[in-house]
């Protein structure tokens, strides 16, 4: 991976999103894993997702919009990234209850299925051949037929530890 790890991950969009975790007292590093692994590493508030109608930082979908009526999942794609970090981002992240989160895998549930952000780790989010199981199969590594809370988060546990390799590059690379 070397130098392309999380190449998408800027040093400005490092501070804005620290500033936003800060804001709502989770860690950082948390939140970067959750926005790395929904934008697929892009980082592009315009990115969306081919088999829904997810879009941005953390893929909004038409249900997540309903927690934030002031927004529209047209407005919200159409979005630089500092404008989508700081209004659709936050206001979905504090409609939804992320506030002082300090679990990675709950503060990724809170993005991914928001109703099931406080279960077990085992909990069955999705059962094959159930569409919210087909359009998210990649989550189930071991083909169980059924994905749970943790294996939604692991993946975004991996995600973390490439964060914090970028982080640390991104600051050597300020001194």
């Amino acid at each position: 991976m070397g130098n392309l790890v999380l190449r998408h991950l800027s040093f400005e969009k490092w501070i804005e999103i620290t500033k936003l975790a800060q804001e709502l007292e989770i860690p950082s590093y948390n939140l970067i894993a959750v926005i790395a692994f929904e934008s697929a590493e892009t980082f592009s508030p315009q990115v969306g997702n081919p088999k829904s109608t997810a879009v941005g930082l953390i893929q909004i979908t038409s249900v997540g919009i309903q927690s934030i009526p002031q927004y529209s999942l047209d407005k919200v794609g159409k979005m630089n990234f500092y404008d989508q970090l700081w209004g659709p981002v936050k206001a979905y992240l504090i409609a939804n209850k992320a506030e002082k989160l300090h679990s990675l895998a709950d503060l990724y549930m809170t993005v991914f299925a928001p109703s099931r952000r406080l279960s077990p780790w085992d909990f069955v989010l999705y059962k094959a051949p159930r569409k919210s199981y087909n359009d998210n199969k990649l989550l189930d590594k071991e083909n169980k037929g059924f994905i749970t809370k943790g294996d939604a988060a692991s993946q975004v546990y991996r995600m973390l530890e490439r964060v914090v390799l970028r982080v640390k590059k991104l600051d050597e690379e300020r001194i």
